[in-house]
């Protein structure tokens, strides 16, 4: 087996040491280029030079918030003033109003962000217990060997070292916990700084449904903050269940076909309850992050940092049907993506070409000058910003019903043909199955889909058949916090 020393050297050689050699501008088009076969890219005839901006020596700060969808943000034009410090972020910052996650839930969407592969091809599932498989290179292990002092603070459950998340961190914290075990350790390192280039990951579920009763429950002000107005009953249960179970149950029910829908279980009322208790939540965390932001700034740190804030998914509330994240409809597809760079170059610019969580990877990378691996799908978001470049032809999502979505298009399919189609331009909630009325559109889409369904197979025998994931070997707390997230039933 290739060490990630060894393999890193190899790769530096084929590039002819340019991560050692190249700046952040010099090295954007070219890598740019070099990636211009990534599938679903369009690309124009030439990028031009982008604006003169150096990064090699900043710090990194990648913020997933779990369940997070990006509709529910006011920078993305949600009514609810839910999010007044990522607001002020998305102010210094570059919006992208279309990113589409990977698809397949908190596992292998997080394991996709760390290689910029698709599930299809690094085979990280929530179901078959699976490891990432030590010979893919984690943008963790990339920061690393390029100097890098690489810290990760989780919440536990799906993004833990047990599943190979923890690739390349000298310091991975998993316990779960979330902001409120967190922050306090993180700024208590921050704190004890001395210098030198850092890679932070921080992850929370703090916006994610729950196990105590309330599915939603981050404390009575914050469970008010947007539901003050409910005056029914409703406790989080109902027939013996709470929850993040009592979801999941629900969940289940429709899909066994003994509800027509989730929202039959509830009244109008308690759905829209258990909406204001989500946007309680993502209050709170934004709330958590003001604090984070405020230290970086009291350090000193704040234009030395270049921060990136997505999610792995969305949450539903019975828009089609079902609760949760179990499907790829647009509430759980769409998620933030925010990058601010040191002193908001390239600030409050909204980007409305498609991109992929497939694209933080090499973005990353890109801005500090350092060669993304040969192995990544992902391609850098630096020439779309300097408008050297289209955004995505398509998104290719896993998932029990796979969809390919496209800037003005969302098709669902699976091996036997398309199951539903919907117009975005006209239907952006993908109420109206509009398959039937549309046959030459459904045909060409689903070749497209085929085709990435080719290419991943493809792939995956190539990097996956020679070395596979290995076990991941749960233990019975951590059977215990993922049942508590409404998983492993």
């Amino acid at each position: 087996m290739m060490h990630l020393g060894e393999r890193w050297s190899t790769w530096n050689r084929l590039m002819g040491g340019a991560g050692r050699t190249l700046g952040c501008c010099a090295g954007l088009g070219a890598l740019a280029l070099a990636g211009a076969g990534c599938r679903g890219v369009r690309h124009v005839a030439s990028i031009p030079t982008l604006p003169a901006y150096q990064c090699r020596d900043c710090n990194v700060l990648l913020i997933s918030i779990d369940t997070l969808r990006a509709d529910h943000l006011h920078a993305y034009g949600y009514g609810r003033d839910t999010s007044p410090n990522i607001d002020r972020l998305a102010r210094e910052a570059v919006l992208f109003e279309q990113n589409i996650n990977t698809g397949g839930g908190t596992l292998p969407v997080h394991a996709s962000m760390f290689t910029s592969l698709p599930p299809t091809v690094h085979g990280i599932w929530a179901e078959n217990h699976r490891a990432l498989a030590t010979e893919r290179i984690t943008l963790a292990e990339q920061l690393r060997a390029g100097g890098y002092h690489t810290r990760g603070y989780t919440g536990g459950g799906f993004v833990r070292a047990v599943f190979g998340l923890g690739q390349g961190f000298d310091s991975f914290y998993d316990e779960g916990g979330d902001f409120k075990v967190e922050l306090p350790m993180l700024f208590s390192w921050l704190d004890s700084y001395r210098g030198g280039k850092f890679f932070l990951f921080l992850h929370t579920y703090d916006v994610h449904s729950g196990f105590d009763k309330l599915p939603y429950d981050h404390g009575d002000a914050w469970n008010r903050r947007f539901s003050s107005a409910f005056n029914g009953h409703f406790d989080g249960c109902k027939q013996g269940r709470c929850a993040s179970e009592l979801l999941a149950a629900v969940n289940h029910d429709v899909l066994e076909g003994k509800r027509r829908s989730a929202a039959d279980a509830f009244t109008p009322a308690e759905v829209e309850y258990m909406k204001g208790l989500y946007d309680g939540g993502i209050a709170y965390a934004d709330h958590e992050l003001g604090q984070l932001f405020d230290r970086l700034k009291a350090r000193g740190l704040w234009d030395k940092t270049l921060i990136v804030l997505t999610a792995d998914h969305g949450e539903e509330f019975a828009e089609h049907g079902l609760l949760l994240h179990d499907q790829n409809h647009e509430e759980v597809a769409r998620v933030p993506l925010l990058i601010r760079f040191p002193h908001g170059v390239f600030g409050d610019r909204r980007i409305a070409e498609l991109v992929s969580t497939l694209e933080i990877m090499p973005t990353i990378l890109d801005v500090l000058g350092i060669p993304a691996n040969p192995e990544v799908e992902g391609q850098s978001v630096m020439p779309l910003i300097a408008g050297g470049r289209e955004g995505r032809g398509w998104v290719y999502m896993a998932g029990a019903l796979e969809k390919l979505r496209t800037p003005s298009w969302a098709l669902f399919a699976d091996d036997t043909g398309p199951a539903q189609l919907f117009d975005l331009r006209h239907d952006p909630g993908e109420t109206m199955n509009v398959l039937a009325a549309n046959p030459q559109t459904a045909a060409s889409l689903f070749a497209r889909y085929r085709q990435s369904r080719r290419h991943d197979v493809r792939v995956w025998r190539d990097l996956l058949l020679a070395h596979p994931a290995a076990t991941a070997n749960l233990s019975s707390d951590d059977r215990a916090r993922l049942r508590s997230l409404g998983y492993m039933h």
